[in-house]
C-alpha cells in the first residue's frame, strides 16, 4: 500500500499551479493543432490593385501616376491641385477658391472610385504659405461630413504650377 504514495520529500504541485500547467498545456496543443492546419502553402494573397481615371479631374500625367489606386478595400486618391478638368488650367481666385476646386477634384475622383468624401479616413494638405491656413480651414471644415478625417497640413516650398495648395486623401470603399 505504501508503494503507492509518493516519497515524503517529494512536494505535490498544489492544485492551483496544475491548473495552471492544464491551462497551458490545452492552449498550447491547440495553437499547434491551429497551426498545422493552416493552409501555409497558399496563404491568402493581397488583391490587385486598380487604377481609377474619371474625365471629371483633371487627367493624370500619362505613365506618371494615376487619379488613384484602388486596393483591400481603401481608395488611395493622388494630390489635386485647382485645376479645371475642361480647360486643365488652374481656376482664378484665392486660397479659398483654390481649396474648393482642389476637394471638388477630390470628390470626383472618389466617386468614380466607388467612395465619397464622407468615407475619407486620411487627409494631407501642402500649402505654399501657412499664412493661408486660416482660410483654407474655413472652406476644408464645411466638407468630409460628421466625422472629420485625420489630417496632416504642412507648408512646402513649390507646389506643381506654383499654385497655393494641393490635397491629397484616403478612403474606405
Amino acid at each position: 500500500m505504501n508503494e503507492l504514495l509518493p516519497p515524503p520529500h517529494v512536494d505535490l504541485p498544489s492544485p492551483k499551479s496544475y491548473l495552471f500547467f492544464l491551462l497551458f498545456s490545452f492552449n498550447f496543443v491547440s495553437l499547434c493543432n491551429f497551426l498545422l492546419s493552416s493552409n501555409t502553402t497558399n496563404p491568402p494573397k493581397m488583391s490587385a490593385k486598380e487604377a481609377v481615371l474619371t474625365s471629371n479631374a483633371p487627367k493624370p500625367l500619362p505613365g506618371i501616376y494615376s487619379q488613384a489606386i484602388k486596393a483591400n478595400g481603401m481608395v488611395f486618391v493622388s494630390g489635386a491641385v485647382p485645376m479645371d478638368p475642361v480647360t486643365m488650367q488652374l481656376i482664378d481666385g484665392d486660397i479659398q477658391a483654390h481649396t474648393h476646386q482642389c476637394i471638388k477634384n477630390l470628390s470626383a475622383i472618389l466617386e468614380a472610385a466607388g467612395s465619397s468624401l464622407e468615407k475619407v479616413v486620411k487627409v494631407n494638405v501642402f500649402l505654399a504659405d501657412m499664412g493661408d491656413f486660416a482660410k483654407m480651414n474655413e472652406v476644408y471644415s464645411t466638407y468630409w461630413g460628421d466625422v472629420k478625417p485625420c489630417r496632416t497640413c504642412v507648408a512646402v516650398k513649390t507646389l506643381p504650377l506654383n499654385t497655393d495648395v494641393e490635397i491629397e486623401c484616403t478612403a474606405v470603399l
